[in-house]
């Protein structure tokens, strides 16, 4: 009967997602391209900043809400790590401004 009500598809469908909280993942930072800083005393400088920091996701239902939520596509470690880099370089940048500039 389900297969001449729905072709032979099931019309219940589930993802499962596997979340690794016990490997830890080491993401690499700069600000590419430089920033170009005026200093009241060197005039215009060129300050650059680069590193890495290590992630690892205790909370895998705060982590699953936030990266996968409604979106249907496939996670992957290039995708965390994009969005990571971009807040975290951002952060950086901000307190560079601020701490050259007082």
């Amino acid at each position: 009967m389900r297969k001449k009500l729905t072709g032979g598809v099931s019309p219940f469908s589930c993802k499962i997602y596997f979340i690794n909280k016990a490997h830890s993942l080491e993401l690499l930072w700069g600000t590419n391209p430089p920033m170009q800083i005026n200093d009241p005393m060197f005039g215009i400088v060129t300050v650059g900043a680069l590193g890495s920091y290590s992630i690892q996701i205790k909370d895998s239902a705060k982590f699953f809400r936030k990266f996968v939520g409604s979106n249907e596509s496939y996670i992957t470690i290039e995708t965390i790590q994009k969005s990571f880099r971009s807040a975290f370089v951002g952060i950086i940048k901000s307190n560079i401004w601020k701490n050259v500039l007082v």
